[in-house]
């Protein structure tokens, strides 16, 4: 089954492709006023015009963060009195007599 198609929240504008070309500059400014426009073809959502800063927001949420490694080896991530305490799950077993 195919991944179903994002639909735009109903905050948001959704345009024809046909009237999205013959209005372009207005489709442009409205999203530089921080309102996302929504470009659908024979009714389905296909692209979205927004604002460079929100762009931006989306290409800063997407970065890579740290791997557990190099968080591991980074030293003065965590200030001393945010020490991370280890737990095992004592409700598990270790017992492996399944073991040869």
């Amino acid at each position: 089954m195919k991944n179903a198609m994002p639909m735009p929240p109903m905050a948001q504008v959704q345009w024809q492709i046909q009237d999205a070309k013959n209005k372009f500059s207005q489709v442009v400014k409205a999203a530089a006023g921080g309102v996302a426009q929504w470009v659908t073809v024979h009714g389905k959502p296909t692209a979205v015009v927004l604002s460079v800063s929100e762009y931006s927001k989306l290409q800063e949420a997407m970065k890579p963060k740290l791997s557990l490694n190099e968080a591991l080896l980074c030293p003065g991530l965590i200030s001393d009195e945010e020490q991370i305490v280890f737990e095992r799950d004592r409700s598990v077993s270790t017992h492996r007599d399944w073991l040869p």
